[in-house]
């Protein structure tokens, strides 16, 4: 699995600026890419996340329901929650408290078609207008 971080090139040719967290997870669950904004609303590092389940930011008492809606999206290859569609969840902190956000999903497939990864999107709601 490869071990992908935004280089400081990528980010400031990056055309988009946002504090939109992106998080790239292996269709297993495993934490493949953390941007800088995921560092900054999750408080964990990049390195302390990547290879990480995903169950690092996701509440305990949620879990179970989950890798539920994740099993589903990795067999059946769809999502009900992309860019037309928010949902919005608690997550967990890296000092243990909760922040509320809202995620869409995009999924990635490889040359064959096959779902490799899927691609998170999460906006801190505490910052809306």
């Amino acid at each position: 699995m490869p071990n992908l971080s935004f280089s400081e090139t990528d980010q400031k040719n990056s055309p988009i600026i946002c504090d939109d967290a992106i998080v790239r997870v292996h269709r297993s669950g495993i934490i493949e890419l953390w941007d800088d904004n995921a560092v900054q609303m999750f408080g964990f590092a990049a390195e302390e996340a990547i290879g990480k389940s995903r169950d690092l930011i996701i509440p305990e008492k949620l879990r179970e329901r989950h890798w539920k809606g994740w099993s589903y999206v990795v067999e059946q290859g769809v999502t009900g929650f992309n860019s037309d569609r928010t949902l919005t969840v608690p997550a967990l902190r890296r000092n243990g408290s909760q922040i509320v956000v809202v995620f869409n999903m995009d999924i990635i497939r490889n040359h064959s078609g096959n779902i490799d990864a899927i691609k998170v999107v999460f906006r801190d709601i505490r910052k809306q207008p």
